[in-house]
C-alpha cells in the first residue's frame, strides 16, 4: 500500500509517469474502488446527497474510463490503458483529498475572510491537475507536449462543466 501511494505521488509531482506501474487489472479495481470513495467524498461535501451522489461519481469515473480507453485505442496504444487508468485514478485521489479542506472551508461560516483563501487555491489544485493529466498523457502516448496539453485541458474543464451542469452544487 505505502508503495502504490509512494508511485502515485512521484507521478503527482511529474517525477514519474505511469509506465512504472505494473500491468494489473487488481490494481486497476483497487484503485477504482478508492477513487469512487474519494469522488462520493467529494460530492458529500459539495452538498450532494442520495441517488444523485451516485450518479455524480458513476457520471465522474465513467467519463475518465472513457476518455482513457478511447484515446489510447484510437492511437493504437491499448497495451498502455492499464497503467495510465491506474495513474489517472491514483494522482485523482491524491487531487481529491488535497480539495476535500478547502471544500471544507468554503462551506463554514465561521470563517468567511479565508473564502476567497480557499477558491484561488481550489483554482489552484484544477490548474495542478490539468499539469499532472498532460504528464500522464505525454507519457501513455509519447506524443508532443501541446496534444497532451490540449487533451488534458479539454478533459478537465469539459468534465468540470457536464459534471456541473448535471449536478448543480448549492
Amino acid at each position: 500500500m505505502t508503495a502504490i501511494l509512494r508511485t502515485c505521488w512521484q507521478i503527482f509531482l511529474l517525477k514519474s509517469g505511469p509506465q512504472v506501474f505494473p500491468r494489473s487489472w487488481l490494481l486497476f479495481v483497487f484503485m477504482l474502488v478508492f477513487y469512487m470513495f474519494a469522488d462520493t467524498m467529494i460530492g458529500f461535501f459539495q452538498g450532494i446527497n442520495g441517488l444523485e451522489l451516485l450518479a455524480d461519481t458513476l457520471v465522474d469515473t465513467a467519463m475518465l474510463l472513457t476518455f482513457c480507453v478511447l484515446l489510447l485505442s484510437v492511437l493504437h496504444l491499448r497495451s498502455r490503458i492499464n497503467q495510465t487508468l491506474v495513474a489517472l485514478l491514483g494522482t485523482g485521489i491524491l487531487l481529491m483529498l488535497a480539495n476535500l479542506p478547502f471544500l471544507w472551508l468554503i462551506e463554514q461560516h465561521k470563517f468567511p475572510q479565508l473564502r476567497l483563501t480557499a477558491y484561488l487555491i481550489l483554482i489552484g489544485l484544477f490548474v495542478w491537475s490539468i499539469a499532472v493529466m498532460t504528464h500522464i498523457l505525454r507519457h501513455a502516448m509519447t506524443g508532443p507536449n501541446y496534444l497532451a496539453l490540449l487533451l488534458a485541458a479539454f478533459y478537465q474543464i469539459s468534465n468540470l462543466l457536464l459534471l456541473n451542469w448535471l449536478f448543480p452544487v448549492g
